[in-house]
């Protein structure tokens, strides 16, 4: 998710399918089919979660039908609230209880949502904003937790993801992602990102109620890093093919903006023509080869036409560690 004004750091939002299939296959070849994560108790979650960037607020309505299907027996109404930039990708209808909200979660949420949820639920979006932004936007899901609340937050590290077998054209995926990413001032290092955002939140002082202290953390294994395991080969597989497309997309935004760098490369050039016709001085020695950028391109074309080969033919498959973690508000352990 990203904000309007931002939209080009996120090159993996897409529409309502994808999304839906993504969480499809996270949540079983990586949770086991599982909605809450380690380390957050069932019992614990009472009446309220929030979903910080929803999306088609998938999870939140299978979290809907799995604990909330039966509100008649509740002393309270449920709260379970999703919020997302874009409502584009909203559903028509949901669960019962189930309200999505438009949303640009980098800004604060609105005051009547502060401390009222048994759990936050943060998913994906370390490729959504820039890590300053990313900052900004932790700072208000953790936020919305009430006191004894919950946490739970997965990403993916591309870092970690691995092929198998290994090839000359993915690592080469591998090392024009990992620019991407530093170009576009997206997290480095999302595991270490991860706990070190939590730090200012660890302890609680006297003055303040939103300290928090971490559950669990893993790096939770997915796909062909899992070795041998009891997963379905369906999910091994859909996976893989998840990773392959994300990488395909992250792939066309270095494209993108390779060839929005030469269009005004080219602007540029007419408007150094127009001015040595003036006699101003042009220092040409900062200019690359005309070369460097067509290049980037075509490397990228021919990999993308590799990731689809080997993924549909299954002679490459992928798979990866994911970083999840789970932390209590106001809760010290030790």
């Amino acid at each position: 998710m990203a904000s309007n004004e931002d939209s080009r750091a996120y090159p993996l939002h897409d529409r309502r399918q994808r999304l839906d299939k993504a969480h499809e296959v996270l949540t079983h070849a990586i949770h086991n089919g599982n909605l809450l994560y380690q380390g957050v108790p069932s019992s614990d979650i009472k009446d309220a979660v929030a979903h910080v960037g929803c999306g088609t607020g998938i999870w939140l309505n299978e979290v809907a039908r799995t604990y909330f299907s039966n509100t008649r027996t509740s002393p309270t109404t449920p709260l379970l609230v999703g919020f997302n930039p874009y409502d584009d990708v909203f559903p028509p209808n949901n669960e019962p209880h189930v309200k999505l909200v438009k949303h640009n979660c980098i800004q604060p949420f609105d005051a009547q949502y502060w401390g009222k949820f048994d759990l936050v639920h943060v998913r994906g979006l370390a490729y959504a904003v820039t890590e300053e932004r990313l900052v900004d936007l932790m700072k208000n899901a953790i936020q919305l937790i009430k006191q004894g609340g919950y946490l739970q937050w997965f990403e993916s590290e591309t870092s970690s993801w691995k092929s198998h077998p290994s090839s000359y054209e993915m690592d080469r995926v591998s090392a024009i992602v990992s620019a991407e990413r530093l170009h576009r001032k997206l997290v480095q290092d999302i595991p270490l990102f991860m706990c070190k955002t939590l730090e200012d939140y660890e302890f609680p002082s006297f003055k303040s109620d939103i300290g928090l202290s971490i559950r669990n953390f893993e790096l939770l294994p997915g796909g062909v890093t899992q070795g041998a395991s009891n997963l379905d080969a369906q999910w091994i597989d859909s996976l893989s093919k998840l990773l392959f497309e994300s990488a395909k997309l992250l792939l066309d935004a270095t494209a993108k903006r390779v060839k929005d760098e030469e269009a005004a490369k080219e602007a540029n050039k007419y408007e150094q023509e127009v001015a040595k016709e003036f006699e101003f001085l042009i220092d040409v020695e900062k200019a690359t080869t005309e070369k460097q950028g067509p290049a980037i391109i075509l490397e990228i074309e021919c990999l993308k036409n590799y990731i689809d080969k080997v993924s549909q033919s299954g002679e490459v498959v992928m798979g990866g560690e994911f970083p999840c973690l789970v932390a209590q508000k106001g809760h010290r352990f030790g």
